[in-house]
């Protein structure tokens, strides 16, 4: 009986994956463009930064805390339905089968 070896396709070395990798990261971090805030904000900051003296700590917390908020109210509607649902549960329990 003869052996025949199977064929099998050459994984790809670590090294060439290694460089492979650093070349997807290096071109995606020197071809994407920075990201910018929305037109408004973005005519805000350069407006603030013109101004002689302006104070741009207040804008950038201003910022801080209007993100804050937008995270807030999808936990804030989806606990006060959830609520809705158990104080309703609790007033009228079903009927036990």
């Amino acid at each position: 009986m003869v052996h025949v070896r199977p064929i099998r396709k050459h994984a790809p070395s670590r090294l060439r994956f290694a460089w492979l990798t650093a070349l997807i990261v290096g071109l995606t971090v020197c071809l994407v463009e920075p990201a910018a805030a929305c037109p408004s904000c973005k005519e805000a900051v350069a407006g603030e930064n013109g101004e002689a003296g302006a104070d741009t700590s207040r804008l950038g917390r201003g910022y801080s805390y209007s993100v804050l908020f937008m995270m807030a109210v999808p936990f804030a509607l989806v606990a006060g339905f959830g609520g809705v649902c158990y104080w309703h549960l609790r007033k009228n329990p079903s009927p036990q089968v």
